[in-house]
C-alpha cells in the first residue's frame, strides 16, 4: 500500500510546486518547450528549405518572443494582475502593440544578420507588406495568448494556495428521496434506473419508485459516471443492475434490468451504452 501511494504523493507535490507563484518560470519553460519543438517540426516537415535556413528561421522566430515574453509574464504576475481592470486593459493593449512591432523589427534584423554571416549579403531585404502585416498579426496573437496563459496560471496558483482545485467533487454515496415518511435515504448502488415521466423524476429502487426533486440532468451529474449511463433523454440506468441487452431495431437496444424493468435506448443512448462494455 505504501509503495502504491508514493507516485500519487510525488505527483501531487510536483504539481503543488509547479503552481507556486515563485516557480512561474518552470511553468513558462514547460509551455515554451513544446511550442518551440512544434515550430521546428512544422518548418522541417512542411516547408521546403535547407538546414541552414531552417535553423536561422527557427532562431529568429523563437529566440525573441521566448526571451521578451519572460518580461511580459513576470510583469503581469508581479505588478499588474491585481491592479484595476481598466489599467490592465490599457497596459496590455499598449504592450501588445509594442511587443508585436519590436518582434517584427527584431525578426527582420536577425534574418538580415544571419544572411550577412552566411551569405555575405548585408543589405537590408525589402519585405512585402503582406509579410509585415502577417508578422505583426502573429505578434499581437502571441502576446494575448501568453497573457491569457499567465492569468490562467495565476488563478490556478491562487486556488492551490487556498487548498482548492478544479477537480470535480466525488459522487454522492447516498441520496435522500421525499416520501410520506419524510426524507428517506437511498443507497446509490441500489438504484437500478432513474426515469423522467409526467413531469416527475423517479428513482427505481428494487420494486419501489421514489420521487426525486432533482431533474434527470442534475441526477446525472450527481450519480457516479463509471456506473450510471444515460441511454435515453428520459432514462438513466445502473450498469451493475443490467440483466441483459438485446437489439430493438433501428439502431436501438432493449435493456433488461435485474428487477424486471425494461427500457429502450435511443440511437445515441445505444452508442453510449455500447461504449461502456465489451463483448467477450
Amino acid at each position: 500500500m505504501q509503495t502504491a501511494d508514493k507516485p500519487d504523493q510525488s505527483t501531487s507535490i510536483e504539481q503543488s510546486q509547479l503552481l507556486d507563484p515563485k516557480n512561474w518560470w518552470k511553468a513558462y519553460a514547460l509551455a515554451w518547450l513544446p511550442l518551440g519543438l512544434a515550430y521546428l517540426l512544422v518548418l522541417g516537415v512542411f516547408v521546403d528549405i535547407d538546414g541552414r535556413t531552417l535553423i536561422t528561421t527557427w532562431l529568429a522566430n523563437i529566440l525573441y518572443p521566448s526571451i521578451v515574453s519572460i518580461g511580459v509574464v513576470w510583469f503581469t504576475l508581479t505588478e499588474l494582475v491585481q491592479k484595476k481592470l481598466r489599467l490592465q486593459l490599457i497596459v496590455h493593449t499598449l504592450g501588445a502593440v509594442a511587443y508585436s512591432a519590436l518582434w517584427a523589427l527584431t525578426l527582420f534584423r536577425l534574418l538580415q544578420l544571419f544572411n550577412g554571416v552566411f551569405n555575405g549579403n548585408w543589405s537590408a531585404p525589402i519585405w512585402p507588406s503582406p509579410v509585415i502585416a502577417w508578422q505583426l498579426f502573429q505578434g499581437l496573437a502571441l502576446y494575448f495568448i501568453i497573457v491569457s496563459g499567465t492569468y490562467a496560471y495565476w488563478a490556478l496558483a491562487k486556488l492551490r494556495q487556498h487548498g482548492l482545485t478544479l477537480e470535480p467533487e466525488a459522487p454522492a454515496a447516498r441520496l435522500y428521496s421525499r416520501s410520506s415518511e419524510g426524507l428517506v435515504p437511498v443507497l446509490v448502488h441500489e438504484i437500478s434506473a432513474v426515469r423522467a415521466m409526467d413531469g416527475l423524476t423517479l428513482l427505481m429502487v428494487g420494486a419501489k419508485q421514489l420521487e426525486s426533486r432533482l431533474s434527470l440532468s442534475e441526477l446525472e451529474s450527481v450519480l457516479p459516471s463509471e456506473t450510471f449511463v444515460r441511454i435515453h433523454k428520459s432514462v438513466i440506468i445502473n450498469l451493475d443492475q443490467v440483466h441483459s441487452v438485446e437489439p430493438a431495431g433501428n439502431g436501438r437496444q432493449s435493456v433488461h434490468l435485474q428487477n424486471g424493468l425494461t427500457f429502450e435506448t435511443s440511437r445515441a443512448g445505444a452508442a453510449a451504452l455500447k461504449s461502456r462494455f465489451a463483448i467477450v
